[in-house]
């Protein structure tokens, strides 16, 4: 009786696990699983197939945050390292400094 307990919730979690993950929910997502939502200066605002939005075209110069409309965002008094940190705290980045995307607002 315990087996059959076993492999019946053993096949429900299985099918259960199938059913989430059938949903691409990664940042940024893989290209064709997103909606883009708009496009602006260097910058691409999307959607990704969770309903979660994110935007490309973030760089890091030093202790500035470079934005995609051509804004900064310079931390002052503060190592690179540390400015880094802080930026990609505030703003939810994600990636390499060179090449950020924005998963905060």
């Amino acid at each position: 009786m315990i087996v059959v307990y076993a492999i019946f919730f053993a096949a429900a979690g299985f099918f259960g696990a199938s059913a989430a993950t059938a949903q691409n929910c990664s940042i940024p997502a893989a290209e064709g699983d997103a909606t883009e939502i708009a496009q602006h200066g260097g910058g691409t605002l999307y959607k990704n197939a969770c309903g979660e939005r994110y935007e490309t075209g973030y760089y890091l110069e030093g202790n500035t945050l470079i934005l995609p409309r051509g804004g900064r965002h310079t931390v002052e008094a503060s190592s690179q390292d540390e400015a880094e940190a802080i930026l990609r705290q505030a703003y939810g980045l994600i990636g390499e400094r060179g090449d950020l995307v924005r998963t905060k607002w």
